[in-house]
């Protein structure tokens, strides 16, 4: 099969900021990830993500209407403890992943 799967156990999430739709799930083979849209065509949004326990190697991968294509995002840090800080980009889709 082609594609990959979101996750097989879903990680209930809650977001303070209304243009910021989070979703979290937990992979069968131990990998967190972490779905971001940015809803507002007017900006960007600064996410930051609290999870606590959540440690390991970091990938993003994002969708834009400014590349109109999936990109992995490179980062200022390529592993998370706990925190994370981000700017997300006007009407995008961003997916993290933590293993």
């Amino acid at each position: 099969t082609q594609g990959g799967r979101f996750g097989d156990r879903y990680i209930p999430t809650t977001s303070r900021h209304g243009d910021l739709a989070v979703y979290a799930a937990k992979r069968s083979d131990g990998a967190t990830t972490i779905a971001v849209i940015n809803k507002s065509l007017g900006g960007a949004c600064d996410l930051s993500l609290e999870a606590t326990g959540l440690k390991g190697k970091l990938q993003i991968w994002r969708f834009d209407s400014a590349s109109n294509q999936v990109i992995e995002v490179p980062t200022e840090t390529n592993t998370i403890n706990g925190h994370l800080s981000l700017r997300i980009p006007s009407a995008s889709a961003s997916m993290l992943i933590v293993k």
